[in-house]
């Protein structure tokens, strides 16, 4: 990120996964590395802060880097009864695991972070089943229920996310504001500002997770405005904005030129990403965001953009499996587009205007740590970052999810739910 914004350097003393009590709970931290404050008490690396380890020039080559599709969902119809159901050409096994896992191995894709889909709401069970088959692989973010009474909130963001033994891996809380029961009340002044976000933005401060927000009616003022009340309360929360910040026209249709693109509340995204340093963003399901077919041409001068606002440590390529599957290119076309946009070429001599994403990613990487990767970055280092890929040791064993927490208000609350 720019230099006005960075958290402070620190040195990264070991890289196994090291192991710390947090708010009674027992953590594997990996590269949050625990360290003591001066009050005694543990405290662990922040996720936003583990970029600025650097390496020595002399160190040896590394493996390949990874690829970590940032932003995916997964379920499948057998045996399990969906709280809503499948939207239409995803109704049989497209969704399913191994479709996934598949198609990953087709396209060189390492890991994947699989966000909770509304279609189980708030029953985490599946996902959790499938992060346990694979816990080198997989990921979860978990949905947050702002239905329930602040306190049982944190409480099963804890039960998921910090198990009182193992180490889980859901690493990662899912805000949704239109489930907020107020949702209905775009004059109410708190919204998602309310005591209910305040205590999900505390526990998942405390907890180092990112908090992704699903804008899907657009990154709105009052979006912002509520989100900047939450950062100012918790200024050390990780706020990672889904699939462009959702800033086209109805986001479910296909890229198409008669959709309009919302350059006001684009400029927001931008800003949002200047002002809070702990701001991610994910370059996730492209054919939302864009009017053209693949490669998303459209997106160039946007992502640009972006780049300059976030750096390309704090942006992310995800997919929107198995949505993607349904849109012309599938899986491949999403991750080639990105790819392409972060392969930093040569300056060109020849006196010709440079292309103004190459001129973005030249102004990033002379940011950066010497050699350091762009594409890498944004195409996996910056995921395995954030949800904590290398936490997880065979030898802990895992955890089992915890069933979610139950409230009273809850079915009433679910019905306005999207």
């Amino acid at each position: 990120p720019p230099a006005s914004v960075a958290p402070p350097r620190r040195a990264l003393a070991r890289r196994r996964p090291a192991v710390v009590a947090f708010g009674g709970a027992t953590l594997a931290v990996g590269a949050f590395l625990s360290t003591r404050s001066s009050t005694g008490r543990p405290r662990r690396r922040r996720a936003a802060d583990h970029h600025h380890h650097h390496h020595s020039p002399t160190t040896p080559a590394m493996a390949a880097p990874r690829v970590i599709d940032a932003h995916l969902h997964v379920w499948s119809p057998a045996g399990k009864e969906l709280a809503w159901p499948a939207p239409p050409g995803l109704q049989g096994e497209q969704a399913a695991p191994e479709v996934l896992t598949d198609l990953m191995t087709e396209n060189g894709v390492d890991g994947a972070v699989i966000v909770q889909p509304i279609n189980y709401e708030y029953d985490h069970s599946f996902v959790a089943s499938v992060l346990e088959s694979d816990r080198a692989k997989f990921r979860g973010v978990l949905l947050a229920n702002p239905a329930l009474k602040p306190k049982k909130l944190a409480e099963q963001v804890r039960a998921l996310a910090a198990p009182e033994s193992g180490v889980s891996p859901w690493t990662g809380v899912r805000l949704n504001p239109y489930l907020w029961p107020n949702c209905d009340e775009p004059t109410d002044d708190e919204w998602i500002a309310d005591a209910a976000g305040k205590a999900l933005f505390d526990v998942c401060a405390d907890l180092a997770l990112p908090i992704g927000v699903m804008a899907f009616e657009g990154f709105t003022e009052d979006l912002r405005d509520r989100l900047d009340r939450l950062v100012a309360h918790r200024p050390d929360a990780i706020v990672v904005l889904d699939h462009f910040g959702f800033p086209r026209e109805d986001p479910s249709r296909p890229p198409s030129p008669e959709l309009t693109f919302d350059d006001e509340a684009f400029a927001r995204v931008v800003d949002f990403g200047r002002r809070h340093e702990y701001a991610h963003l994910k370059l996730s399901a492209l054919f939302r965001a864009s009017r053209e077919a693949p490669p998303y041409d459209d997106l160039r001068p946007k992502v640009a953009e972006l780049v300059d606002a976030y750096g390309t440590r704090r942006l992310l390529w995800g997919s929107d499996f198995p949505f993607v599957t349904l849109q012309d290119g599938g899986y491949k076309a999403t991750r080639d587009a990105v790819a392409a946009w972060f392969a930093v070429e040569e300056e060109d001599s020849s006196g010709g205007e440079e292309d103004v994403l190459a001129a973005a990613l030249r102004r990033d990487a002379a940011r950066q740590p010497l050699g350091d990767d762009l594409a890498a970055n944004v195409l996996g280092a910056n995921a395995a970052r954030l949800y904590r890929f290398d936490d997880y040791d065979e030898e802990e064993g895992a955890s089992e999810a915890a069933a979610p927490v139950k409230d009273e208000e809850e079915e009433e609350a679910s019905e306005k739910g999207v």
